[in-house]
């Protein structure tokens, strides 16, 4: 009943088409020898593919030189902050071994090229419509982050990923719309989110990139 209660509160209008000639970067993080590089194959072409001219960027926490090779052949920027002691901390801002640190780390040196910033995890292949259908959002002076949903691409080989999407359709369907009714938003940080940057802004992510409701 909660969730019929919700949904009908839901928006449903077209997003708002961006402005031309923004500064968009579209970025993930890899974790050498706890992430397959196959995984990389699948999500930097994705993301290169994405409509709306943008940078893609990998955050490789290990310099990796497989990962190197593959960004150079796809035409990814490579980023690592692999032996630099300024951005592996033990902990705080730059906490060495941490995704939030990672990625602060790369908003350190490069957040202040672009104006908006894209992020998903490594295991994600982005629909050619993500940046197009999220950064007109941000028109709104008061919109600071714009989220999206998920689907999972294996339901029909995985029992757990069945059972796991089942869960989703609920949060993302009449939740998170309600959320969008009542003008909030649930950020879920570790895994796809759209984040405005304006260069003036001072940027700092938690280490452990909690959820943020």
């Amino acid at each position: 009943m909660a969730s019929v209660a919700s949904y009908s509160r839901g928006i449903s209008t077209p997003p708002p088409k961006p402005a031309r000639g923004l500064r968009v970067a579209f970025i993930t993080t890899y974790v050498p020898n706890s992430e397959p590089i196959e995984l990389l194959k699948q999500t930097l072409p994705a993301m290169l593919a994405t409509h709306y001219p943008h940078d893609t960027w990998l955050l490789d926490e290990g310099n990796d030189d497989t990962a190197r090779i593959l960004c150079a052949q796809l035409g990814v920027r490579h980023f690592s902050r692999s032996g630099r002691q300024r951005y592996n901390q033990p902990e705080g801002q730059f906490a060495r071994k941490t995704k939030g640190g990672n990625h602060n780390a790369w908003y350190d040196l490069y957040g202040q090229n672009y104006d908006f910033v894209a992020q998903i995890d490594t295991d994600f292949v982005p629909s050619r419509y993500f940046l197009e259908r999220t950064l007109g959002y941000f028109q709104d002076p008061h919109v600071g982050f714009v989220g999206t949903p998920q689907i999972y691409g294996n339901t029909a080989h995985s029992l757990v990923a069945k059972g796991a999407a089942e869960q989703t359709y609920n949060f993302y369907g009449p939740l998170m719309r309600d959320y969008m009714a009542l003008a909030r938003h649930c950020s879920l940080a570790p895994i796809t989110s759209f984040e405005s940057t304006p260069s003036k802004a001072l940027v700092t992510i938690a280490p452990t990139l909690p959820k943020i409701c």
